[in-house]
């Protein structure tokens, strides 16, 4: 299970999101797709549920979202943005 920090806040500019860690003070881009993955991963807490629900939004195979939502959640735990539990 993956848990994302609730001192996170997300804000929508143009096509990008931003989301701000409010104890570091640090904000990283999003573009559309990895503001959707952060979110379903944000609701679902779990990698292979985020996978289930975006494999039928995407267009893409269900290996390469697994290894982009894999890539995608190590990147939030390694920037302190999430844990595991």
């Amino acid at each position: 299970m993956l848990q994302v920090s609730k001192e996170l806040s997300v804000s929508q500019i143009d096509n990008e999101s931003v989301v701000l860690d409010a104890v570091s003070g640090k904000y990283f881009g999003l573009n559309p797709t990895a503001r959707r993955i952060f979110e379903v991963l944000q609701s679902t807490g779990s990698e292979e549920l985020t996978i289930k629900t975006l494999v039928t939004e995407f267009a893409v195979e269900e290996d390469r979202l697994r290894k982009d939502v894999t890539a995608f959640a190590e990147l939030l735990v390694a920037k302190g943005l999430a844990r595991r539990v």
